[in-house]
């Protein structure tokens, strides 16, 4: 499976699995908006898409927009990483 053909859910997952491991901290909270704009995604989407993963228990919400994936987001990020 390559990276077109996963939702943008997915690729928001990873995206934000990438970014965090960049990060000295991986598991300081992320601008979800920069996230998203990272794979060319609208803010109102983001706003979607955040919300829905937070009540699928994949992501978490610090701060406003700030958000840190859960242990489950973590393990479904390195899933889908492993089917690219």
């Amino acid at each position: 499976m390559s990276k077109g053909g996963l939702t943008e859910d997915e690729k928001f997952i990873i995206a934000l699995y990438e970014m965090t491991q960049q990060q000295a901290d991986p598991e300081e909270p992320l601008d979800a908006y920069i996230v998203g704009q990272s794979i060319g995604m609208q803010t109102r989407r983001v706003d979607a898409i955040s919300t829905q993963l937070m009540r699928t228990n994949f992501l978490k919400r610090q701060d406003k927009h700030f958000v840190y994936l859960t242990t489950n987001g973590v393990n479904l990020a390195k899933q889908l990483l492993e089917n690219i």
